[in-house]
């Protein structure tokens, strides 16, 4: 039988007394990071300032169905999941269950038991954040995924109208990448990606912003509490930082070498107001900086 010990350590935070459960906990000290959270009002605040990764509610705890209901949401906060520990009447498990907790271990469920449940839970939780890691991320250049610059956008653009800030946003691609690819291969093509998304990656300059790659050639820029000039201001030091790669283009009229046009956009959006339409209008400046010559920065 495999122990839990084999595995990577978490952290667990455990909420109530737990007395019936002191063997479990035992077991699990000594082979987890255990915390503890005197009862479900106190369990928010060591969600937030400790960042477990599963919460353990000894039944004791939970007085009623609406206290329950109460803590759920900030227990759930990021997916962690919630398994109660104890007995609870028919009509509290069957109201829990619907709340959405994620196991329960009746009193008499043997700790050797208990502690595979917990464990297949810590392991489920790994591999779920493995896998939204993956989707966050562009497989090629390790910017930010297609997926990720979506939810940033609209999450950024929220708290944007929430506290009356401005948001920018920059669009830009690489002039005449097609006729690269045409002229060196699509290997050569995704040497330029990547060479580009590590320029952006090196060149953030706020951890707050986020550079990703929508598709093909095509990158994109996030600017929480930036306005029009600030963002301009971004978009010109990325042209340049492109520039000074210096990747020859033989097949380019712009220039000798690989070169990107810019759009640029900015607003401070009211409630009503859609994130679509700051893409919309940094789309729009795209195309204006392509109808310019390409190679420059439009907004």
């Amino acid at each position: 039988m495999n122990h839990p010990s084999a595995t990577p350590t978490g952290r667990l935070l455990a909420i109530g007394t737990t007395e019936r459960w002191a063997a479990l906990m035992k077991q699990l000290a000594a082979v987890h990071e255990l915390l503890h959270a005197p009862g479900l009002a106190e369990a928010a605040r060591a969600v937030e300032q400790q960042c477990p990764d599963l919460a353990l509610v000894d039944a004791a705890a939970v007085e009623d169905a609406p206290s329950l209901a109460a803590a759920l949401p900030d227990l759930q906060s990021g997916g962690m999941p919630v398994l109660v520990l104890g007995d609870l009447s028919a009509e509290l498990l069957a109201r829990a269950t619907a709340l959405g907790i994620d196991d329960w271990l009746p009193g008499a469920t043997p700790p050797e038991l208990a502690l595979r449940r917990i464990q297949h839970h810590l392991e489920l939780r790994r591999a779920t954040a493995l896998l939204a890691a993956r989707g966050m991320s562009d497989s090629l250049t390790g910017l930010a995924s297609r997926q990720r610059f979506e939810e940033f956008l609209h999450a950024t653009f929220g708290h944007a109208v929430r506290c009356q800030e401005p948001i920018a946003l920059i669009l830009f691609d690489i002039d005449h990448f097609d006729a690269y690819n045409r002229a060196l291969g699509a290997q050569a093509g995704d040497e330029v990606l990547l060479h580009i998304g590590r320029a952006l990656a090196s060149a953030r300059r706020r951890p707050l912003d986020l550079f990703g790659r929508l598709s093909g050639d095509c990158f994109a820029c996030v600017l929480p509490a930036t306005d029009r000039e600030g963002a301009r201001t971004v978009a010109e030091l990325l042209l340049a930082d492109v520039d000074a790669l210096e990747i020859d283009h033989p097949a380019s009229d712009v220039s000798e070498h690989v070169t990107v046009s810019v759009g640029v956009a900015a607003c401070r959006p009211q409630t009503g107001d859609h994130p679509l339409s700051l893409l919309e209008q940094a789309s729009q400046a795209l195309r204006r900086a392509k109808q310019a010559g390409r190679h420059t920065v439009s907004d």
